[in-house]
């Protein structure tokens, strides 16, 4: 069962694998999927299951899931590596499609994903269908352990507990050659503060990096 772990510290360096994140200060709930079981190598879609680690205290697990479409045929080397810790294409692709289940409103979302290397940001980004999108960025993950972060704010229409991502990824057909390592919602009530530039945390400024740790197998 993997933990949230929220660190004070001076120095970003970590020695885990697992994807650290950049968290906004004012998100009210958060949860997030590192590990993965469902693969395929012929098209066919199945779940990832709950999200693994959560904040705030008001993330319905039992309504919070990760699904996974594969098109196309997957050729070696592909699918899911290190016991489930990420998810690379090789050829063919793949989307994603997270539901969030709250048992409280929010106003605002924040969907971030990490990709572990080279990979550039997926060609179909994450869709809140009626919500208005209010930003994206990037960063490398904070503690240097190769995955870039890619994030994209919404505004709802009007506050809900039932949040619903439209499949974002690839975009068929060609090669993926993306290694997907995570996934993060997060909800406000206030517009979300933007993600620290990443030098300011390298020199010494005084922050709070949240890290879902993976247990290995």
């Amino acid at each position: 069962m993997k933990k949230p772990i929220l660190l004070l510290t001076l120095s970003t360096a970590s020695a885990i694998a697992a994807t650290v994140w950049s968290p906004a200060p004012n998100a009210v709930a958060s949860a997030s999927w590192d590990t993965f079981t469902f693969s395929s190598f012929t098209p066919a879609t199945g779940s990832q299951g709950a999200p693994q680690a959560t904040t705030g205290g008001i993330v319905d697990t039992g309504s919070s899931v990760l699904n996974t479409t594969v098109f196309g045929n997957l050729a070696p080397p592909a699918g899911l590596y290190g016991g489930g810790d990420r998810y690379y294409i090789h050829s063919g692709g793949a989307t994603w499609q997270p539901d969030l289940g709250l048992t409280a409103t929010v106003s605002f979302v924040r969907v971030s994903y990490s990709l572990v290397g080279a990979g550039e940001a997926y060609a179909i980004p994450p869709v809140i269908p009626g919500a208005t999108p209010i930003g994206s960025s990037s960063y490398p993950a904070p503690d240097d352990g190769g995955q870039n972060i890619y994030y994209h704010d919404f505004e709802l229409p009007a506050p809900s507990s039932s949040i619903s991502v439209n499949d974002f990824g690839d975009s068929p057909p060609g090669f993926s050659f993306r290694s997907f390592d995570a996934l993060l919602i997060e909800g406000f009530n206030s517009t979300p503060v933007q993600v620290p530039e990443p030098s300011s945390a390298l020199h010494g400024l005084l922050g709070v990096a949240m890290v879902f740790r993976r247990k290995r197998a």
